[in-house]
């Protein structure tokens, strides 16, 4: 049995160019740029089975997409928080650690050669 179409989506003020932008963005995040094309088309009066089809969702998909920006606008496009245990990387600490100058040893370099010319090479038992 056919779902009856949904009423086109009123988007807020200002909302359009934003989502229009997020749409367009290649160096933005993939999922966000997905939630604003079926924000963007269900304000066409697309139906959710066609928004589905357009952006390769499920309907139930679009649905909960549009439920998330009529009650939160903008805000309810982004990822939500995720559960579990919580990151331990610290992202600035890697950023800094690789713009640290490398350590300059006395001799470090004169004591590594010798081992360095036998590496990559394996004797093999006849």
């Amino acid at each position: 049995m056919a779902h009856p179409p949904a009423a086109a989506l009123v988007l807020r003020d200002g909302d359009r160019e934003a989502l229009q932008s997020w749409a367009r963005s290649t160096a933005g995040r993939a999922g966000l740029a997905q939630r604003a094309r079926i924000v963007l088309l269900a304000s066409q009066g697309l139906t959710n089975s066609e928004i589905a089809h357009r952006v390769g969702v499920t309907r139930q998909t679009v649905i909960s997409r549009r439920a998330r920006y009529e009650a939160d606008g903008l805000d309810g496009l982004d990822d939500a928080p995720r559960s579990g245990r919580p990151r331990r990387i610290d992202h600035a600490r890697i950023v800094a650690e690789t713009l640290k100058a490398p350590c300059l040893v006395p001799g470090l370099m004169e004591a590594i050669k010798p081992r360095r010319k036998h590496v990559g090479t394996a004797e093999v038992p006849e």
